[in-house]
């Protein structure tokens, strides 16, 4: 009797414990990934820090979007696996993540592709022709998943974007597998003409969202996406 009058103490003192939670006690985690989210002179920016803070402000809540930690990707999207109450932006809704998170957006349409130097004459014509060459790829990231998801594993992982770029410049890899408006983006930033370079290959269209940890109170979830809305 007295292990049942235990057990729905504890029960009851759990449920109490998440209705009390909000958004407040959300932590967001973020990456550099331009325009989408990045640090600036400024602190963090883009378009999914803007949509975010207007979504908190309808929330009427005191965080900002600025506060997000901002982490590298692999860091970040482990995180965002395992500890309850964290938010990962901006993140590729995809089939096969869709039961990993809780989502709230999308927040802009988006697109994965395989990017060449124009003057490598690199033609892809099928999945095959993609196993190739070498392809540059953020660990855990989008066009890494992609890839392997095509039976595709000939890539070398980095940490961010930019070592790809530059590894792709002074010919260490061949090809580049990123969402393409980023990596346009990236390229241009670095100093680089994006002319010079091309998509090859192209994955489906796809959509960003905030991707929450799937133990995440549903009551939270579904107030931001009301404010998002």
């Amino acid at each position: 009797m007295l292990k049942k009058m235990v057990a729905v103490i504890l029960l009851v003192f759990t449920v109490v414990l998440l209705n009390g939670q909000s958004i407040n006690d959300v932590k967001f985690i973020t990456e550099e990934y331009p325009p989408f989210n990045f640090n600036s002179q400024n602190g963090l920016t883009g378009i999914s820090i803007e949509i975010l803070d207007a979504v908190l402000d309808k929330m009427g809540t005191s965080i900002s979007a600025k506060n997000a930690k901002l982490l590298p990707w692999a860091r970040g999207y482990d995180n965002a696996l395992k500890v309850k109450n964290t938010c990962l932006f901006a993140t590729t809704r995809t089939p096969e993540r869709e039961n990993l998170f809780k989502w709230v957006g999308p927040i802009i349409k988006t697109k994965v592709g395989v990017i060449a130097k124009k003057s490598s004459k690199i033609k892809i014509n099928s999945v095959n022709d993609l196993k190739k060459y070498k392809i540059g790829v953020i660990r855990d990231d989008i066009g890494q998943q992609l890839l392997e998801g095509i039976g595709v594993k000939n890539f070398e992982k980095v940490s961010d974007n930019a070592a790809n770029i530059k590894k792709l410049n002074i010919d260490r890899i061949n090809l580049v597998s990123y969402e393409i408006t980023g990596a346009f983006y990236k390229i241009k930033q670095m100093g680089f003409n994006p002319s010079d370079y091309e998509v090859v290959y192209s994955f489906e269209e796809s959509q960003l969202y905030y991707a929450f940890q799937k133990d995440t109170p549903d009551k939270i979830i579904t107030e931001m996406q009301k404010a998002f809305d």
